[in-house]
């Protein structure tokens, strides 16, 4: 179920499986509070069997470090089974971020 959202209330507006790919839609800001929520979704989707992770960043206003780190994290633990992290539709702000912390040539990005 989707509901309205503000934009500084970091949720998780869905999660979908395929086969062995998983879908998690995000939006609000993801900081130091919502970066538990998204570690454990992807632990979840890991956990049930998905090899190919992507995070729709559609909704996303903002991201802060401890944001960058789960992602890096899920990144490397993905790779390192020979799995893919994706990060889709990411705004022209979380982009900007993406670029300036380096991660923009690191992470697997689809806009």
């Amino acid at each position: 179920m989707e509901r309205d959202h503000s934009d500084s209330e970091f949720t998780v507006v869905g999660v979908s499986y395929s086969g062995s790919e998983a879908v998690i839609r995000l939006a609000g800001e993801l900081d130091l509070a919502g970066a538990p929520v998204l570690h454990a979704c992807l632990l979840n989707a890991a956990a049930s069997g998905a090899d190919m992770i992507e995070v729709g960043f559609g909704r996303v206003t903002y991201i802060d470090s401890s944001g960058l780190g789960i992602l890096v994290s899920a990144h490397k633990r993905l790779q390192s089974t020979g799995g893919n992290l994706v990060i889709s539709q990411p705004s022209e702000r979380v982009m900007r971020i993406l670029t300036i912390s380096g991660l923009s040539s690191y992470l697997n990005i689809r806009r």
